[in-house]
């Protein structure tokens, strides 16, 4: 059985000059919270320069703990009230001094009585009892003290300190996941700030009075910079002493810096390594070597990095009839090398097809011993096997082979892990901060309350762009593509979900104009939607013609209005009689309806002048690794939403459509999507690890790591995303949440 996938794009018209607009720079936050409810209302602190935090969590971040929030709310309903907090703020400067922070606060925002558990509108300064919060939250296990403070407005990054008087308790506000036409359990993360470097700044200093000092130690970010670089410098080292051993030993090095995450740190040095590597008498070498691990090292490797080697350096493995030699079964770490290099195979490399199946059932059949699972190796082939390396979101697995990396015999161990952890650690600091900032900008726009049908999304949407760039060079970037997906997240919600036909045609021709005059013709819930779409394009607008790179909205423009014509296809789709469409016809415009089109336009959005318009116009003529990506996530989508939408009423998927085309059950249909995934994944492998002289490879990266991202969202036919009280919830934690072991 095999089905066409024709793809068809329209031909946009030449760049405009777009308009100018102001920035609306997006305020800065602190504070956690998680699974807000929308229905309801976040109170207010009755001291705004201090605290304002919604909810916090009295006696700290045990699970047993989170059950009990304190909920502080402006204004007080009572005179008591307020001579209570007034006379506990007084004390607070003490408290925070003779004390902890957690008692400190709990004692200003305390109550005087409780208020039912359950209440939708709680009183103000009331103490709340959540008895299910730390059984639901128990996978999330937040630091007992997370001492992130704010610095100077010219660091992004954020201060990592460890003493008791330095943190502060994340507070979770309560927690009533809700049955919604698109699923539950939305990982909302809210945040204010609690307090920043100079909460006592404000004290006025004209009486004359000198105050003074402690000499405290300096900030532990600024020592946790300084030791990295110390780090990279050793190894630095490390990478130009190897190259001088045998090829093997810097083979080894880099594969541990791309999975501990860290090898963005060394572009260059891996750079000249892979070309040294690359010589022909080295290569030569490994022809000759017999040693599986480092012959498949060194073809992932090298492949990855844009050097086609011939996977002909398997033959040598095989025996008279092509199959894989059997004595090859007892080099567990030989058979993993070479698992993870199949998976970066292209069209036509049989030996790699027969490489992937050896490798899979003999690996397989090696976990049903106990004994074989329990060891390092053993633990490293189970998660090989569940998320194939090449496959993963690079920021996700980086996280989790830290705790697996044991590299026992090597030199450079201690530093290496040294440097990963301590990275990790920055970064995800970093990514606390944008966090906190676009959360507030998404509190601030209450899509919760004034578009109740859509779903609400930010983190999760937030966590799809730091799986497609999380280095920190890359922030402005996350910032817009973080702003733009979760939009179109409600943009997609009413064209599937909410809005009439004869609406979405009016929102549609809106798009076309891209105009504000016509806010006018839409009905009431999609002014909001579009005025704020409007706002945030004119925002990037700003920023780019400062950077002299305006013409990036512009593309970024024609890929969203592309978007919702397909949008409007599918939608007229259904609404008039159901129409199921023939296979190539549904992907011929469910490519560009998957978004991924849109979302690697808008990618290039903030990378800076390395995205030339030559660039932008070879995103516009739909390249061979774009299609494979949007067809691989239209794909995958399908597999994992289909059923859930056509229960409440949705567009024929590629399931559908394949079923009444070829007369095939439900499992049929998705074995052969299946296969044209496979298929596709080779197209991306092809498009991403070629070099090329005139696309920056920063932006081939983003390509294959969206397409990496969509298959972890969707992966075993789930659809995480939806449905985020699920996966979704345990990888949010492990990239944003739970601190890394020192």
């Amino acid at each position: 059985m095999a089905a066409s996938s024709a793809i068809v794009f329209a031909k946009i018209a030449p760049p405009k000059q777009p308009p100018t607009a102001k920035p609306n720079p997006s305020p800065k936050s602190l504070f956690l919270h998680l699974n807000r409810n929308p229905n309801f209302t976040a109170p207010k602190s009755p001291f705004p320069g201090l605290l304002r935090t919604n909810c916090i969590a009295n006696g700290g971040f045990s699970s047993s703990n989170l059950g009990k929030l304190i909920v502080a709310n402006d204004p007080l309903s009572s005179v008591a009230e307020s001579v209570v907090v007034f006379l506990a703020f007084l004390a607070l400067p003490l408290l925070l001094f003779l004390a902890d922070v957690d008692a400190a606060l709990a004692f200003v925002v305390t109550p005087p009585r409780k208020l039912r558990a359950g209440t939708s509108s709680p009183p103000s300064g009331t103490l709340v009892d959540f008895p299910s919060i730390g059984s639901y939250l128990d996978p999330f296990r937040y630091p007992e003290k997370s001492p992130i403070r704010s610095e100077d407005s010219n660091k992004i990054w954020e201060k990592l300190g460890s003493g008791r008087h330095e943190g502060f308790p994340l507070a979770a506000p309560p927690l009533n996941p809700h049955d919604a036409p698109h699923g539950v359990g939305t990982i909302q993360l809210d945040l204010a700030r609690l307090y920043t470097d100079k909460m006592f700044s404000d004290a006025s200093e004209a009486d004359g009075n000198k105050r003074k000092s402690a000499n405290f130690h300096g900030s532990a970010i600024h020592a946790s910079l300084d030791e990295v670089e110390k780090l990279k410098d050793k190894v630095r080292k490390f990478l130009k002493e190897v190259q001088n051993d045998e090829p093997s030993k810097v083979l080894n090095l880099i594969d541990a810096l791309q999975r501990l995450g860290v090898s963005y740190h060394f572009e260059i040095e891996i750079e000249e390594a892979m070309k040294h590597i690359n010589d022909h008498e080295i290569i030569l070498s490994f022809l000759n070597d017999d040693r599986l691990h480092d012959v498949a090292l060194c073809f992932r490797l090298l492949r990855q990095g844009g050097y086609n080697l011939s996977s002909d350096v398997f033959t040598k493995f095989q025996d008279d009839k092509g199959d894989f030699k059997s004595s090859l079964m007892v080099d567990v770490k030989g058979m993993l090398s070479l698992y993870d290099a199949a998976h970066v195979r292209f069209h036509g490399e049989d030996v790699l097809e027969k490489a992937l199946i050896f490798t899979t059932t003999n690996l397989t059949s090696m976990m049903k011993s106990s004994t074989f699972t329990c060891s390092p190796i053993g633990r490293q082939v189970q998660h090989s096997l569940e998320q194939p390396f090449h496959k993963g979101i690079p920021r996700l697995e980086a996280r989790r082979f830290i705790s697996l990396y044991q590299e026992n015999d090597a030199k450079w161990n201690d530093i290496v892990r040294k440097l990963a952890k301590l990275d990790f650690k920055l970064v995800q600091a970093l990514h606390r901060q944008e966090l906190c900032d676009i959360s507030r900008w998404w509190k601030k726009l209450d899509f919760a309350l004034k578009l109740p049908f859509a779903r609400d999304r930010l983190v999760e949407c937030y966590f799809w762009i730091v799986g497609t760039y999380f280095e920190p060079s890359y922030a402005l970037a996350r910032l817009f593509l973080t702003k733009v997906i979760v939009l179109t997240s409600v943009v997609d919600d009413i064209y599937d979900t909410y809005g009439t036909i004869d609406e979405l045609k009016l929102f549609t021709d809106a798009f076309e104009r891209w105009d504000s005059s016509c806010v006018n013709q839409l009905p009431g819930y999609m002014k909001v939607c579009y005025q704020t779409i409007l706002d945030e394009y004119d925002e990037m607008d700003a920023v780019m013609n400062k950077e002299e790179c305006s013409y990036h909205v512009y593309y970024a423009k024609e890929a969203m209005k592309d978007l919702v014509r397909a949008y409007l296809v599918e939608a007229k789709w259904y609404h008039e009689d159901r129409y199921i469409p023939k296979i190539e016809e549904y992907l011929s415009n469910g490519l560009v309806s998957s978004a991924y089109y849109m979302l690697a336009t808008t990618s290039l959005v903030g990378m800076g002048k390395i995205i030339s318009k030559e660039v932008f116009e070879w995103m516009r003529g739909a390249p061979k690794p774009l299609r494979a990506s949007s067809l691989i996530a239209r794909l995958i989508n399908d597999l994992g939403s289909h059923q859930f939408e056509q229960r409440r009423g949705h567009v024929a998927s590629a399931v559908e459509c394949f079923m009444k085309e070829y007369g095939a059950s439900k499992q049929e249909a998705c074995n052969e999507i299946n296969k044209m995934v496979e298929e596709a994944w080779k197209d991306v492998n092809e498009g991403c690890l070629t070099r090329s002289t005139v696309i920056p490879r920063p932006l081939l990266m983003a390509i294959l790591n969206l397409t990496r991202v969509v298959l972890v969202i969707y992966k075993n036919e789930e659809d995480t995303y939806t449905h985020s009280d699920t996966r979704m919830k345990e990888n949010v934690a492990i990239l944003f949440i739970d601190p890394i072991d020192p």
